[in-house]
């Protein structure tokens, strides 16, 4: 069967409170502090999830599948695990 390459954004509302002169400063805050992996990033108070959005999603090739795998551990910025191949979700069409 062909492989689909699916990219999906999953939406989180964070609930922050910060002690500060103006909300302006609150906002820089965590702009700053939230926006990796910072030493001053600090806790949010809760989270709400917001649900799924399917962005794009297209055909690959095998060959496409491990050079995407293959540059996805490449990238410093990237999240991606090391055996990707062990992550193909198939589709039971006999169940």
């Amino acid at each position: 069967m062909p492989l689909f390459e699916v990219n999906v954004l999953h939406s989180f509302r964070m609930k922050y409170v910060i002690d500060a002169q103006c909300l302006e400063h609150a906002f820089d805050e965590v702009t700053m502090n939230q926006s990796g992996a910072d030493k001053d990033a600090f806790d949010e108070i809760s989270q709400k999830f917001l649900g799924d959005q399917i962005i794009d999603g297209r055909e690959i090739s095998t060959e496409e599948f491990v050079k995407i795998c293959r540059n996805l551990q490449a990238d410093k910025d990237e999240l991606c695990a090391v055996h990707c191949e062990s992550l193909i979700r198939k589709i039971d069409y006999n169940s």
